[in-house]
C-alpha cells in the first residue's frame, strides 16, 4: 500500500529567475512554495545566480549555468549547453507536472521536454509577452512585434496544457489574440500581516534618514518597460512647486539607472531585502509601468496604506479606483502624471483618506486563497 508521501504528485517548478534577484516571480514563489510543499513533492529548476543561501530547505533544486556575456533586462539567460539540456530533460522526466513561470529559455526548453515526454505543462502567466515585445524593442524593429506575438502564441502558449492567469480579463484578451489553450484564474495575493501602515510617517522617514517632507516612491525593477523615466520627468516638474523627495527602491539595467542617478532630490535606495520600511516612508506610490498583469509592488504599497498613482494597465485598471484609493494616468504621459501628483501633494487629507481605502482594498487579496486555488488546479 502506498504511503501519503509516495502518492503526492511530483511538481517541477521552473523559473527563469532566482535568488538573490527578487522580482514579481520570486515574490510569488516565496509565498506559494511554503504553502504547497506539504501537499506536493516539489522540486525547482532555476538559473544559478551563485547564491549560497538555501532559500527553500528540503526542496530539491537543479541550478543551470547562465551566460556570462549576455544580459536581458538585467537577467543573464541560461547558457545553451549539453549539461544544461541534460539537467532540464532529467528534471522533466522525473516530474508529474511541469509548472513553468516563464517567459525565457529555461521555461521554453522545459515546455518542449514536457510535451515530448507527455507531461502536464502548466504556465502561470506573470506578464503579457506581446506588450513586453512592443515596449522593449527598438523603434526601428517594432514592425516585428506582430510576428513575435504570433510566434509566442503558436509555439509557447498553445503548446501548454493549461494557462493560469491572475485575472479574468487577461484570459479573454489572450483568447482574442488566438491563444486556444484552456485558461483558469488564480488571483495573486499580498501579505497584509507583513505589509502594514506605519503609526508615525515622520518617524518612518527619519529611520531611513529621509527629510520629513512628502515622499513620492517607486518600488520595482528599473528597466525599459517599467518606464521610471516618466516618473523622474514628472518629479523634476513637481519639485519646482512642492518641497518633496523621490525615493526609488530597486535595481535595474545600467542604461536605465544612468537616467536616474545623481539627480537632485532623488534617493536611490537600490535593492532591499525588506522593502516594508521604505513603503511606509512613502506618501504617494507611483507605478509608471508600460505593461503589468497584477503588480505586486502596487498591492504591497496599498497594504502599507499608501495611495497610488498608476498607469492604466493590466489588473490595476480594476483595483485602483479613481479618487477612492488612487489615481491613474495614460502610459508615458508625463503631463497627466504631474497633475495627479499635484492633486495629492497639495492635499494631506486626501492622501490620508485614499491611503486608508488602499489598505482596505489590499485586504481582499490573500496568498492563502491563491495557494488553495493552485492546489486545486495541480490536483486536477
Amino acid at each position: 500500500m502506498e504511503t501519503a508521501q509516495e502518492m503526492k504528485k511530483k511538481v517541477l517548478i521552473v523559473a527563469d529567475t532566482y535568488y538573490p534577484k527578487i522580482d514579481g516571480v520570486m515574490r510569488f514563489l516565496s509565498e506559494i512554495i511554503p504553502r504547497l510543499r506539504d501537499d506536493f513533492e516539489l522540486s525547482l529548476l532555476v538559473p544559478d545566480y551563485h547564491s549560497h543561501e538555501d532559500y527553500f530547505p528540503g526542496i530539491q533544486k537543479t541550478k543551470l549555468k547562465v551566460s556570462k556575456i549576455i544580459s536581458l533586462s538585467g537577467y543573464a539567460p541560461m547558457r545553451v549547453s549539453f549539461s544544461n539540456l541534460k539537467k532540464i530533460r532529467e528534471s522533466v522526466q522525473a516530474a508529474d507536472i511541469v509548472f513553468i513561470q516563464g517567459p525565457a529559455l529555461i521555461s521554453y526548453v522545459a515546455l518542449l521536454y514536457g510535451r515530448k515526454y507527455g507531461k502536464k505543462v502548466i504556465q502561470f502567466v506573470h506578464m503579457i509577452m506581446w506588450e513586453l515585445y512592443a515596449r522593449n524593442l527598438p523603434s526601428g524593429m517594432r514592425w516585428i512585434t506582430g510576428f513575435l506575438r504570433k510566434l509566442t502564441i503558436s509555439h509557447w502558449y498553445n503548446k501548454c496544457s493549461l494557462l493560469v492567469v491572475p485575472y479574468k480579463d487577461l484570459a479573454q484578451e489572450m483568447t482574442d489574440q488566438g491563444v486556444k489553450t484552456e485558461k483558469t484564474i488564480a488571483r495573486l495575493g499580498v501579505d497584509t500581516h507583513n505589509f502594514i501602515p506605519t503609526d508615525n510617517k515622520a518617524e518612518a522617514k527619519q529611520k531611513l534618514h529621509i527629510d520629513v517632507k512628502p515622499v513620492i516612491g517607486y518600488l520595482g525593477r528599473i528597466s525599459k518597460e517599467k518606464n521610471v523615466r516618466t516618473l523622474v520627468e514628472a518629479f523634476e516638474r513637481v519639485r519646482q512647486k512642492f518641497n518633496c523627495t523621490l525615493l526609488i527602491v530597486g535595481s535595474g539595467t545600467k542604461e536605465e539607472l544612468s537616467h536616474v542617478k545623481n539627480m537632485p532630490g532623488v534617493i536611490m535606495a537600490g535593492f532591499q531585502n525588506n522593502v516594508v520600511p521604505y513603503l511606509q516612508a512613502m506618501d504617494i506610490f507611483v507605478m509608471p509601468s508600460l505593461t503589468e498583469t497584477t503588480s505586486l509592488a502596487t498591492l504591497e504599497a496599498m497594504a502599507c496604506g499608501v495611495p497610488v498613482i498608476s498607469t492604466r494597465v493590466g489588473f490595476l485598471k480594476q483595483y485602483v479606483r479613481k479618487d477612492y484609493n488612487g489615481l491613474m494616468f495614460p502610459r508615458g504621459n508625463t503631463g497627466t502624471l504631474v497633475l495627479q501628483l499635484e492633486k495629492l501633494l497639495g492635499n494631506t487629507e486626501k492622501r490620508r483618506m485614499m491611503g486608508e481605502n488602499a489598505r482596505g482594498t489590499a485586504m481582499i487579496f490573500s496568498w492563502d486563497v491563491t495557494a488553495e486555488r493552485l492546489k486545486e488546479i495541480l490536483r486536477q
